[in-house]
C-alpha cells in the first residue's frame, strides 16, 4: 500500500507541474498555439485528473490509517500473508496458520472457512486484490 500512495503523489505531483505548464502556456499565448477553447479542455481535463488522484490517495492513505490502528489483524495476516505468499502445495502448516474450519454438507459439498475472512473484506478495498463471495485472491 506505501508503494501505491508513493505511485499516486508522485502522478499528483506530475498533473500538477502539466497544470501549470498550461497556465504559463495559456497566459504568454507561445505564438497562438493554444486556443481559449483548446485550454478550457485541457484545463477541465487536467482537473478531472487532480481530483481523481487526491480521491485515490485519500482513500489509500484512509486505509493506512485502518491498518496501522488494527495492530493484531495486520500482525497476524501480513505475517501469514508474506509467510506463504506464492505457494502452490497446501500443506499442514498452511492449513493450521490459514483455516478456520473446513464444512462438508450432506450433498458432500465442501466449503473452507478462511481465518481473517472477515478482516480481508474489511480492509479489501486498500488491497490491490479482488474478494468475491468467501475467495481471496490477492
Amino acid at each position: 500500500m506505501k508503494h501505491q500512495l508513493s505511485k499516486a503523489l508522485n502522478e499528483r505531483e506530475e498533473i500538477e507541474k502539466s497544470r501549470t505548464k498550461l497556465y504559463h502556456t495559456y497566459i504568454n499565448k507561445l505564438d497562438d498555439m493554444l486556443s481559449d477553447d483548446m485550454y478550457v479542455e485541457m484545463r477541465t481535463r487536467l482537473e478531472k485528473m487532480y481530483k481523481e488522484v487526491n480521491e485515490n490517495i485519500a482513500k489509500l492513505k484512509q486505509g493506512t490509517e485502518r491498518l496501522n490502528s488494527d495492530k493484531d489483524f495486520t500482525t497476524d495476516f501480513m505475517q501469514n500473508y508474506v509467510k506463504y505468499q506464492g505457494f502452490t502445495i497446501l500443506t499442514r502448516d498452511i492449513i493450521a496458520d490459514i483455516v478456520d474450519k473446513i464444512i462438508i454438507g450432506s450433498d458432500k459439498a465442501i466449503k473452507i472457512v478462511f481465518k481473517f475472512q472477515d478482516e480481508v473484506k474489511k480492509y479489501a478495498p486498500f488491497f490491490e486484490s479482488s474478494i468475491t463471495d468467501d475467495t481471496l485472491v490477492i
